[in-house]
């Protein structure tokens, strides 16, 4: 079963809608090293597109592209079309999921 994200127009009011189901999604999105390098990515650089992010983390064009399509399926990322280019950035759900990663990083690395 797969789960589909409506991002509201005001998104903090919409991270505290999410149910258990939608946070177990977004965790399983971050399983994945390339998704996970992905936000890492728009985090320290947002508004970036396809290309730019595959320069990042590197890989093959087409694997990232569907990578980058689950995360937006999954309401991490946000997509703005600009003309042909499609520049991409974390939701507020999205730098709230990356915020739990590093803050889990960090206690490891204790």
């Amino acid at each position: 079963m797969r789960i589909v994200m409506k991002l509201k127009k005001d998104k903090k009011l919409h991270i505290r809608r999410l149910e258990k189901i939608e946070i177990i999604e977004a965790f399983k999105m971050m399983g994945n090293e390339y998704r996970l390098n992905m936000l890492l990515a728009l985090k320290k650089y947002p508004n970036i597109n396809l290309e730019q992010v595959n320069n990042h983390v590197g890989g093959d064009f087409k694997n990232i592209a569907m990578h980058m399509q689950k995360l937006y399926k999954a309401g991490l990322v946000f997509k703005k079309y600009e003309g042909r280019f499609v520049h991409h950035f974390l939701t507020e759900y999205g730098k709230r999921a990356v915020q739990s990663f590093e803050l889990f990083e960090q206690k490891l690395n204790i």
